[in-house]
């Protein structure tokens, strides 16, 4: 399976948006000139849903931006918080690890118990002291 980067999806959904867009004006243009209002009403309301679609685009790939310094980063999706954990939490055993180790363990100690909680092999409430 092929792996695509974000940038190339937002570019290519940009150029499909526009390319749709430019066909979508020429039907309108083609239907004015042949005076068929059902054809020019349909090329206007995808314009106006393309209009929709690429500020939907623009808003996601601003979103994307910011966080991307964010993402590459901590490309293990850590919190800042949970990055100081990380790397303070370790025993004398493991002092051995490079930082980059600790984040991985971590993040893999994390997703492993998020697993656990989503299947109920783990839950919250265990462990709990009623007096």
């Amino acid at each position: 399976m092929m792996s695509y980067s974000y940038e190339a999806i937002l570019s290519a959904q940009a150029q499909r948006i526009a390319a749709e867009r430019s066909q979508q004006v020429a039907e309108l243009e083609a239907g004015r000139m042949a005076e068929d209002p059902d054809r020019v009403a349909y090329a206007a309301n995808r314009i106006l849903e393309l209009d929709a679609q690429e500020a939907a685009l623009a808003q996601r790939a601003n979103t994307y931006y910011t966080q991307a310094p964010a993402m590459r980063q901590n490309p293990h999706g850590l919190t800042d918080d949970e990055v100081e954990v990380a790397r303070n939490s370790f025993t004398r055993s493991d002092m051995n690890l490079s930082d980059e180790q600790r984040l991985e363990l971590y993040a893999r100690q994390k997703a492993r118990l998020q697993e656990l909680r989503r299947t109920g092999q783990y839950r919250d409430d265990q462990g709990t002291v009623w007096r």
